[in-house]
């Protein structure tokens, strides 16, 4: 299998493990929903469809470290291959 074609599949195995992965995850409060809820403040939050914003937050977090990778890996290609040293 070549390079690209394999890392668009587990790109994208990536990204639907992470959107059905999201609609099993706890619907207790984090951190942030409890201290809001300690100071007073929750209700002043705006309701969202919790399933919807869970899968939206995790497909967002994926692509997003996707890219930082994607980018990491570009940089250090570019430098590494500079020097003509263990090229094949």
């Amino acid at each position: 299998m070549r390079t690209r074609t394999f890392l668009i599949v587990g790109v994208l195995a990536a990204l639907l493990v992470v959107g059905v992965a999201s609609f099993f995850a706890s619907t207790k409060p984090d951190g942030l929903e409890y201290v809001a809820d300690k100071v007073g403040i929750i209700d002043t939050a705006e309701k969202r469809d919790a399933l919807l914003s869970g899968g939206l937050a995790g497909l967002v977090g994926a692509v997003t470290v996707l890219v930082l990778v994607s980018g990491l890996a570009f940089v250090v290609r570019r430098r590494g291959g500079s020097s003509g040293e263990g090229s094949s």
